[in-house]
């Protein structure tokens, strides 16, 4: 690498980190669940069981979206839960 190429690389400043630790930790998680939800209860729970934890993982704040949704869930009609 010549002396010019070099320090035009160190001119530019990286936005993103340099690493994958986030990347990492998410895909842990999902390892993680496959391993400890082999066994759900039923046949049938798998898919609800696996439909509750990406909507979980794709929350930003899954705390206060699970409780926003849950005090709604009594008065809104049955008809329209996909609106939730």
């Amino acid at each position: 690498m010549s002396q010019r190429t070099h320090e035009a690389g160190r001119r530019h400043t990286h936005p993103l980190p340099l690493d994958n630790n986030a990347a990492e930790w998410t895909l842990r998680a999902l390892v993680l669940g496959k391993k400890n939800d082999l066994f759900v209860g039923s046949d049938g729970a798998g898919q609800p069981l696996a439909g509750l934890a990406s909507l979980v993982d794709t929350c930003a704040n899954p705390e206060a979206y699970l409780a926003d949704v849950l005090m709604r869930l009594g008065s809104h009609p049955a008809a329209r839960l996909d609106e939730l």
